[in-house]
């Protein structure tokens, strides 16, 4: 780590190194996963509710099969 971050590194301490960038894409990455959820739960329920009536009781259908 000296090598790297300069003779400023201890236990707490990064000496010179910095991890912004790193924490910046991670937080957008959860932000990125939370809005495409959102988007398939969303898009999910909707196509349901497309479907016509006969078509949305397929458990029944396949325990009779």
């Amino acid at each position: 780590m000296r090598d790297l971050c300069g003779d400023g590194v201890t236990s707490f301490s990064s000496g010179n190194c910095s991890v912004h960038w790193a924490f910046v894409l991670a937080l957008l990455g959860v932000l990125d996963a939370a809005i495409l959820a959102t988007l398939a739960f969303v898009l999910g329920n909707r196509q349901d509710a497309l479907l016509p009536e006969d078509t949305k009781d397929v458990t029944g259908f396949l325990l009779s099969a």
